[in-house]
């Protein structure tokens, strides 16, 4: 991810520059591969341009969705069995592994399935 969402960005600025450089180039739509009404390619490339402005924000909401971890919290989520900082340790070490950092979850019999 740390490589991607910033290409992303990237391709989203060349597209937004497409969109202006293009504006006046009219062109014929296609649709279920037929002719259809005129756009301009700009238009098109503003298509384009929101498909991965749509794909980057889906994939920073799923980042931070999976950042939370139910791990060191024991089979049912309570940490009783664990060792004392078990779970502070854990994710201590996957935060060095991977940026953004995981997290606790705010509510970890949740995410045992238990709540």
């Amino acid at each position: 991810m740390e490589q991607l969402l910033p290409a992303l960005e990237q391709l989203q600025q060349t597209f937004a520059r497409k969109v202006e450089a293009f504006a006046d180039i009219v062109k014929v739509g296609r649709t279920h591969l037929q002719d259809a009404v005129p756009l301009t390619l700009g238009q098109e490339f503003s298509g384009y341009m929101t498909q991965v402005a749509d794909a980057q924000s889906r994939l920073q909401q799923a980042m931070l969705r999976a950042m939370p971890v139910a791990q060191g919290g024991t089979a049912v989520g309570t940490g009783l069995n664990a060792p004392h900082g078990f779970a502070a340790g854990l994710r201590a070490r996957a935060g060095r592994l991977h940026r953004p950092a995981v997290r606790a979850r705010a509510q970890p019999l949740r995410a045992a399935g238990l709540a």
